[in-house]
C-alpha cells in the first residue's frame, strides 16, 4: 500500500487523517476480499472423470473385487461412488455395513490389491444405490488413467453382495463400464487440465482359467520368452487374437493390451480352439486358425463333415472339422466319450481329436495296430488306467482332507468338488497336468476346469477315462457303502431337475468300528461324518420334500 498511496494521501489531507482514511480503505478492501472468497467456495465435485452411476445397468453378479479404470479430467479426485447390493436388506436405504473403496494408479490384482493405493475409504453402503466415499483431496495428473477398486463386503444372513455393470457380458470377469462415479475438481489458478493423453489400449475383459498359473510370453508360442506369470482367475484385457503353438488342441493366442501373449486355452473367452466373436484379429493373423488338412495316411469315411474337438469326447469344445474324404495323420489313439459304441479317439499332430468311428482305421471300438496309444491312453491289452492315478495314495488323500476340512484354502466359492480335487492332488498325488485337470474347461469365473470344481463333470471325466468304477448306492439308509474305500468319492443328487445332475460330493474318509462309512467334505465342512447324514439332513428339510434322492460311489481303480 505505501508504495501506491503516499503522494495521493498527502494531497487529501496531512497528518493522522491520512492514516485513518487509508485504514478505512484497507478495511473495506479486506472485507470485500473476504466476501468474494466466501462467495467462490470450491465445488469439490465439479468435474466428473467417470459417471455411469445411473440405474438400469443390465448386468450384475457376485464378486471378490471389482474395478473400473478412468482417465482423470481434473487435477484433484475427491469422491468415488460404487453400487453394491444384497437382497437381505432394504433396497435404496443406508444400511449398517461398509464397502472398502480404493483409488489406485495401476491395475490391481484379482484380489483387489494395488501396488500403490493413493487413497482408501469405507463408506456406509446405500443398498443398491450410490455408496459414496469422500477420499479427501487426492492430487492426480489430468489425462492419466487411474483405477477405482472396491471389495466385496462380508455376507449378510448368508446373502452375498453383488455389483453392477453396463457392458462386457454377464460375468464379473468379463465386466466393463461398471456402475461407478469418480468426481473431483481443479483449483482456481491451477494449470489448465492437459489434453487427455491417448487412452491406454482398451482391451476386451476376460480372465485366466483352467490353470493355477500361466505364463505370459513375448510372442504367440511356447518357445517365446516368459515375461511374467498370471494366477488362475486374474483379469486380462485382450487386444486381439492370433495363432501360434497349439496348446491342448487350441492354436489361438491372445495378445494383451500390454503386448504380452497367453494361450487362449487358459482364458474365459467364449470360444475354445478358434477365434472368439467380438475380439479383433491381430495384424497378420490368418482368417481360419485351423487350415485344412491337405494330406495324410487316414481319411474320413462319414458322409458329412466330422467335428474336430479339443479333447476326446463330444462334450469337448469344437476345434474345426474334416470334410468327407479328407486325409489326415494320426499321432496317437486314446479312449474318450463313446461314439456309436466306440470309445476310441484319434489325436491329430496339432493336438485336435476326431472320433475314430468316422475314420478308415482298421479296428472298430479298440486301438488299431501300428498307431501308438497316447500317453496314459491305455492300449488294446491294458485296462486303460491313467498314469495320473497309478500311484494314488488313498491314505494321503484322506490325511489332507482331515487336516483341511475346517480351513479355508483355495476352494473356489467354498466348492465341495474343488476340495476333493485338492485332496486327490495335494494328498493323494494325482497329477493335475494330466487332462483330468482340463477335461471340461470354461467354467467362467471359477479359474478351474469343470472337472476340477463341478461334481457332475468330475464324475463324468473320471468315468470316461476309466479311472473309477461308478455304481449306484441302492439304499440311502444303509450304514455301509459296499466297496467304498478311503479316498473314494460319494455323489448325492437331491435336485428335482435333470436325472444326471449331481448336487454334492464328498471324500470317503474310512469306516467306523461299527461299520459306518465316514466322509470328509467341504461346503459345509464335516469331519468323519456318517456318509448318509447329508441325505438325512436334507430329507427332513421341507424345502427338499418330494425331491428324488440318489447317491453313487466313485471307486478309484488301482
Amino acid at each position: 500500500m505505501n508504495s501506491l498511496w503516499p503522494r495521493k494521501a498527502r494531497r487529501l489531507a496531512p497528518g493522522r487523517w491520512t492514516v485513518v482514511l487509508l485504514a478505512g480503505l484497507c478495511a473495506c478492501g479486506l472485507s470485500s476480499l473476504r466476501a468474494a472468497t466466501a462467495s467462490a467456495a470450491v465445488d469439490r465435485e465439479a468435474v466428473a472423470s467417470y459417471d455411469r452411476m445411473q440405474p438400469g445397468a443390465p448386468y450384475h453378479g457376485y464378486f471378490v473385487s471389482a474395478w473400473q479404470p478412468f482417465v482423470a479430467q481434473s487435477s484433484v479426485i475427491t469422491h468415488l461412488g460404487v453400487t453394491v447390493g444384497t437382497p437381505s436388506l432394504p433396497s435404496g436405504q443406508v444400511v449398517p455395513y461398509a464397502v472398502t473403496i480404493r483409488l489406485c494408479d495401476a491395475q490391481p490384482d484379482d484380489a483387489g490389491t494395488c501396488a500403490h493405493t493413493l487413497a482408501e475409504s469405507s463408506p456406509q453402503i446405500v443398498n443398491y444405490g450410490n455408496s459414496y466415499a469422500d477420499l479427501g483431496d487426492v492430487a492426480v495428473t489430468p489425462g492419466r488413467t487411474y483405477w477405482a477398486v472396491w471389495l466385496q463386503p462380508p455376507a449378510v444372513s448368508g446373502a452375498t453382495w453383488v455389483t453392477f455393470w453396463w457392458a462386457g457380458g454377464s460375468t464379473i470377469v468379463s465386466s466393463d463400464q461398471m456402475q461407478m462415479v469418480a468426481r473431483g475438481y481443479t483449483p482456481d489458478g491451477a494449470a489448465p487440465a492437459a489434453p487427455a493423453a491417448p487412452p491406454a489400449p482398451v482391451g476386451h475383459r476376460y480372465a485366466i482359467a483352467n490353470v493355477v498359473e500361466v505364463n505370459v510370453r513375448a510372442g504367440a508360442g511356447t518357445g517365446f520368452p516368459v515375461l511374467r506369470k498370471l494366477s488362475g482367475g486374474a483379469p486380462i484385457d485382450i487386444a486381439c487374437q492370433t495363432v501360434g503353438t497349439s496348446v491342448n488342441g487350441s492354436p489361438v493366442w491372445d495378445r494383451l493390451v500390454d503386448g504380452g501373449y497367453v494361450s487362449d486355452w487358459y482364458t474365459t473367452t467364449p470360444a475354445v480352439g478358434t477365434y472368439s466373436a467380438g475380439i479383433p484379429l491381430c495384424d497378420g493373423a490368418p482368417a481360419d486358425p485351423h487350415p485344412a488338412v491337405a494330406s495324410g495316411r487316414w481319411s474320413i469315411v462319414a458322409a458329412t463333415t466330422v467335428n474336430l474337438r479339443t479333447g476326446p469326447g463330444d462334450d469337448r469344445p469344437l476345434a474345426g472339422g474334416l470334410a468327407p474324404g479328407a486325409r489326415f495323420d494320426i499321432a496317437c489313439q486314446t479312449r474318450g466319450g463313446s461314439v456309436y459304441g466306440s470309445p476310441i479317439w484319434d489325436r491329430l499332430p496339432d493336438g485336435r481329436y476326431v472320433a475314430d468311428y468316422f475314420t478308415d482305421t482298421p479296428v472298430y471300438a479298440d486301438f488299431s495296430p501300428g498307431i501308438p496309444p497316447c500317453d496314459g491312453g491305455g492300449s488294446s491289452s491294458g485296462d486303460g488306467l491313467q498314469p495320473a492315478l497309478a500311484g494314488f495314495s488313498r491314505s494321503g488323500a484322506v490325511a489332507w482332507a482331515d487336516a483341511h476340512v475346517n480351513s479355508e484354502p483355495d476352494f473356489r466359492y467354498d466348492d465341495c468338488t474343488s476340495f476333493i480335487s485338492h485332496a486327490w492332488r495335494d494328498g493323494g498325488g494325482a497329477h493335475e497336468t494330466s487332462w483330468w485337470f482340463f477335461r471340461r474347461p470354461k467354467v467362467v469365473g471359477w479359474g478351474y476346469s469343470g472337472t476340477w470344481s463341478h461334481a457332475a463333470s468330475f464324475a463324468d471325466a473320471m468315468t470316461d477315462q476309466a479311472w473309477v468304477t461308478r455304481t449306484e448306492i441302492p439304499d440311502l439308509s444303509a450304514k455301509t457303502v459296499a466297496g467304498a474305500k478311503p479316498g473314494d468319492v460319494i455323489l448325492w443328487h437331491w435336485d428335482p431337475g435333470a436325472h444326471d445332475y449331481w448336487s454334492h460330493a464328498a471324500l470317503v474318509a474310512g469306516n467306523a468300528p461299527h461299520g459306518l462309512t465316514l466322509i470328509d467334505q467341504h461346503s459345509d465342512p464335516r469331519y468323519h461324518t456318517t456318509w448318509n447324514q447329508v441325505w438325512r439332513d436334507h430329507e427332513g428339510d421341507p424345502a427338499y420334500r418330494g425331491f428324488h434322492m440318489r447317491a453313487q460311489l466313485l471307486h478309484v481303480r488301482q
